[in-house]
């Protein structure tokens, strides 16, 4: 399965709040322009529209199953960044979505004759630069103003594996176990739901060209877990209402991990895991204990 992973730092005209996550403010502005940009029937609702192969529709409301449904991009916002009029913004477009970068990339210009509303106020930004994670190459900065090509990587097995590991969430980890948000951390639950995701956009985005193992969790042993819940919300734009995206954060160090187990682990490192991992949710990193 190929993706693109991108890393965009924008540049805001005034001072934003520090103590905000930004990536469904950003999400919902794309999401607007995508659609003003791309739809070619305004007056009618998606559901109604014969171009089912619009990319806005793919993007935000096509149903790809009837239980689950999981969209073939995230958008994380790091807060790595120090500067307290910009934010770097991790956008990973998944499987076929790659093929649509030339508008992806028109449309994410395009933002910046625009603003951000957040608690009420406008914040106008500029898209400063947008560089290729895999490369570490600049495609795009503002003073040249032009998108350079980009090729997808492709998913390789050529990682270490260790058995020995610990799971750090950077985003909180929003994932339903027997009908209810799980409020700690279950990794019977966690790799069975994260199996299912990875099986989702590889039969969905990645044509069946994925190698997914089944994962096992008998022997695998949980030394050591923290966790406490991290909630937060989002204006919903189109339903006019607020939104939880809160979810578990913390760590869970495992011991006796398999081989198939812990490549699923591994794709997961990309991928994320569990509910809203468009908004950048389920994003964790793995590290071997020693």
């Amino acid at each position: 399965m190929r993706f693109i992973d991108l890393k965009i730092l924008v540049k805001f005209e005034k001072e934003i709040s520090e103590n905000w996550d930004y990536s469904s403010a950003f999400r919902g502005i794309f999401g607007r322009i995508l659609k003003k940009t791309y739809c070619l029937q305004k007056n009618i609702e998606c559901n109604s529209c014969v171009f089912d192969n619009c990319i806005y529709y793919m993007l935000f409301e096509k149903k790809y199953d009837n239980t689950i449904s999981f969209r073939p991009y995230t958008i994380r916002h790091d807060h790595s960044s120090s500067e307290k009029n910009s934010i770097l913004l991790e956008f990973k477009l998944i499987g076929t979505l790659t093929e649509y970068f030339d508008q992806i990339a028109f449309v994410l210009i395009k933002l910046q004759k625009h603003y951000l509303l957040i608690r009420g106020k406008k914040y106008f930004f500029r898209i400063e630069k947008i560089v290729d994670k895999n490369t570490n190459n600049e495609i795009f900065n503002s003073e040249e103003g032009k998108i350079l090509k980009i090729n997808p990587q492709k998913i390789l097995y050529d990682f270490p594996k260790f058995n020995h590991l610990k799971i750090n969430f950077v985003t909180p980890l929003r994932m339903k176990y027997k009908n209810k948000l799980m409020n700690n951390f279950n990794f019977e639950a966690f790799i069975n739901s994260l199996h299912k995701r990875l099986l989702f956009l590889n039969e969905n985005f990645g044509d069946n060209d994925l190698v997914i193992p089944v994962p096992s969790y008998e022997g695998i042993v949980v030394e050591k877990k923290q966790f406490v819940w991290k909630e937060f919300y989002r204006k919903s734009y189109r339903q006019h209402q607020k939104m939880s995206l809160g979810g578990i954060i913390g760590y869970a160090v495992l011991k006796n991990v398999d081989e198939k187990t812990f490549i699923n682990l591994k794709l997961g490192e990309i991928f994320h895991a569990g509910k809203q991992t468009a908004f950048g949710m389920g994003k964790y990193l793995i590290t071997e204990v020693k």
